[in-house]
């Protein structure tokens, strides 16, 4: 085994410290551990001793440094370390950035200082170097090619030997990046709107994130715009309440003051607000358009199945009467049934229009259940379509309700 004659035992190592051990063979591997991580540097023997400046930096606290005889690509077994080293080097610290840096719109990069009387140091982000250097750094941090966001740089001071092994880290200060806004917003199909002013679907509700959750509460002016392929047709404010994120916002062109006509047309939104004192926009466009329907929808051809029925009768006579009519594009009816008089007798809602006519089977009786009188009798059709456009009332043949118990 070599006889290592420095470091001596109980020494402190710091920067480049003296390694040296005598020897009959072709050269001496030193070695520099912690007990976890090593290092290895490997000296040629000259005149009966191995001498090199072993460098200390990626390591701290105590460490062994221990030797062994090689010839050619055989060695032996390390001898035991000297006792009591420990490595003490002048602190890894950040000279710049020295306080939290904001890169807003025009800006990609921040200069890093980091001063190492040597080793290899490098500075991290998100798990990657993204600058590195023998003995110190003085360089830009750049995030051209980076997404905004809240980064927390970390400088490491490693082993020249191995850039691996790095003991000594100094956290920077936090990087805020936000060089522009990225609304966005959830794009699933809306029934079409109806700006008529009948209040029924006038408007449509939207969803937008204006801010992601890690950006400053900023104050931000956003709007939305309806366009076909002519350009811009109509436009809104977005609201933001104060501190937040994301909010609903309403699509009213009859309420701003716009006339639509039928079709469909594009939804987005543009954004803008001040961070770091400079201007930042951004903006979305939702995948599925917004349809207009401001056409009324029409009702054609009514009738009834009898000119009239026998809600009394016990067999052979029709107790019932159907009313139908036509309903093409409309999403649900409302029918009254009215009397000679035009007094309203019954009143129904039909739900969801299938294929085919509406239609509505009625017994003869009134709201309360009880049987109306004997007499003339018609339905009156209103519909609805999936815009709220509300047809004009559609009248109905009329039908004699007999309390007759059979024919005559």
């Amino acid at each position: 085994l070599p006889t290592m004659t420095a470091p001596h035992a109980h020494q402190t190592l710091t920067a480049m410290f003296n390694v040296q051990a005598t020897s009959s063979h072709a050269r001496i591997e030193f070695m520099l551990d912690d007990f976890d991580e090593s290092v290895v540097l490997s000296t040629p023997v000259v005149s009966g001793t191995a001498s090199a400046a072993f460098p200390s930096w990626g390591f701290t606290g105590d460490v062994r440094v221990r030797a062994r005889e090689c010839d050619g690509s055989v060695c032996g077994d390390f001898r035991s370390s000297p006792s009591g080293l420990t490595v003490v080097n002048e602190p890894l610290a950040v000279a710049q950035p020295s306080v939290p840096v904001d890169l807003t719109a025009g800006e990609n990069t921040v200069p890093v200082v980091v001063p190492s009387a040597g080793g290899w140091v490098k500075v991290s982000l998100d798990g990657g170097v993204a600058l590195q250097a023998d003995g110190g750094i003085n360089a830009l941090l750049d995030f051209t090619h980076r997404p905004d966001g809240i980064y927390h740089p970390v400088a490491r001071r490693c082993s020249p030997l191995d850039h691996t092994v790095c003991a000594e880290q100094a956290d920077l200060p936090t990087i805020r990046v936000l060089r522009k806004l990225v609304p966005h917003g959830p794009s699933d199909p809306i029934p079409p709107i109806s700006p008529n002013g009948d209040g029924v679907r006038d408007s449509a509700m939207r969803d937008i994130t204006l801010l992601p959750s890690w950006a400053p509460a900023l104050s931000v002016d956003a709007e939305w715009t309806l366009s076909d392929s002519d350009g811009d047709v109509a436009t809104g404010p977005i609201t933001l309440p104060a501190g937040q994120r994301a909010t609903t916002f309403r699509i009213d062109p009859f309420g701003e003051g716009f006339t639509l006509d039928d079709g469909k047309y594009k939804l987005s939104v543009d954004a803008s607000a001040v961070f770091d004192g400079k201007t930042i926009e951004g903006s979305f466009a939702y995948d599925e358009p917004i349809g207009v329907d401001a056409t009324v929808p029409k009702l054609t051809n009514p009738k009834m199945s009898a000119r009239t029925f026998y809600p009394l009768a016990r067999k052979g006579q029709p107790r019932s009467v159907t009313a139908t009519v036509d309903a093409q594009g409309v999403a649900s009816m409302r029918l009254d049934i009215i009397d000679s008089n035009g007094d309203v007798v019954r009143s129904a809602d039909i739900g969801s229009i299938g294929h085919g006519p509406a239609q509505y089977r009625w017994a003869g009786t009134r709201g309360n259940g009880k049987l109306a009188p004997a007499g003339r009798y018609r339905v009156v059709w209103t519909g609805v379509d999936a815009a709220g456009n509300v047809s004009e009332p559609l009248k109905g043949p009329w039908v004699t309700l007999s309390r007759k118990r059979q024919a005559p």
